[in-house]
């Protein structure tokens, strides 16, 4: 805390276009976030668990399973509120399945590279996790995200896997992080992965050179063409995620 009122005055310097941050307002609407997706993902995590095993629960088994396992004690509109909701999400989720026509319409059209590191892909059994083709979903499926083909992209499969659900920059334990590059001259994935989300939402809010204008998660991802940026760093020294996010390239 010392430190931070001494740096104070230099914040918005220090973290550029992320001052917001570290502002008492930015970082109560973080908190709210976090705290808001944390309840997200738990009532979704038991409400896929309860209904992929018995569809046609009714919405009494849920309540039961968020006053019991997430704490919503004594909250009985609240919690009935939250089960309905919960429940139609996570039937929805569950019913979201992608077919094998979409899938092979996706690998037909799409380009055969990573719409996040860029690399080549192959739809090969054999590929290497950084080549292996897979589809993935822009909006996370988890959270809502459709099968359309607008929300479709090809991504390798090591970043598929490594993003999972996110779909901010904040999803990840990137603020604490303290870097150095790793033998290839690269940071940790998640880190990348973190920088290539906080550009793609950058592009698509129409705040970035690549797009004045506010478009698509899909059409932004083609103006970024390989959304996680060339990183110069020097491999001598260790770098915070903001110093990382500052040097990479629109």
């Amino acid at each position: 805390m010392a430190a931070y009122e001494m740096a104070a005055p230099c914040v918005p310097v220090l973290f550029g276009g992320q001052a917001w941050v570290v502002s008492p307002e930015g970082m109560t609407e973080a908190c709210r976030l976090s705290a808001a997706m944390e309840i997200t993902h738990r009532c979704l995590n038991e409400g896929v668990d309860l209904y992929t095993a018995n569809p046609q629960a009714s919405v009494d088994p849920m309540v039961h399973r968020l006053r019991l396992v997430i704490g919503m004690y004594q909250m009985n509109e609240v919690a009935l509120r939250v089960a309905q909701v919960t429940r139609l999400a996570s039937l929805a989720y569950i019913n979201r399945q992608l077919s094998p026509s979409r899938i092979k319409q996706v690998h037909q059209t799409e380009r055969k590279f990573c719409c996040w590191c860029g690399n080549p892909t192959l739809r090969s059994k054999n590929a290497p996790e950084n080549a292996k083709a897979t589809v993935e979903h822009l909006w996370p499926e988890f959270l809502g995200g459709n099968s359309a083909l607008e929300n479709l992209a090809i991504a390798c499969s090591k970043c598929n896997t490594a993003r999972q659900h996110a779909f901010t920059w904040a999803w990840f334990s990137t603020p604490a992080i303290n870097e150095k590059l790793d033998v290839n001259g690269a940071v940790p994935r998640e880190v990348e992965l973190a920088i290539a989300l906080h550009r793609l939402i950058k592009v698509a809010s129409g705040q970035s050179p690549l797009s004045t204008v506010r478009t698509t998660l899909k059409a932004a991802m083609r103006l970024l063409n390989g959304a996680i940026p060339n990183l110069n760093l020097p491999a001598n020294r260790r770098f915070t995620y903001f110093e990382i996010l500052q040097n990479s390239t629109e």
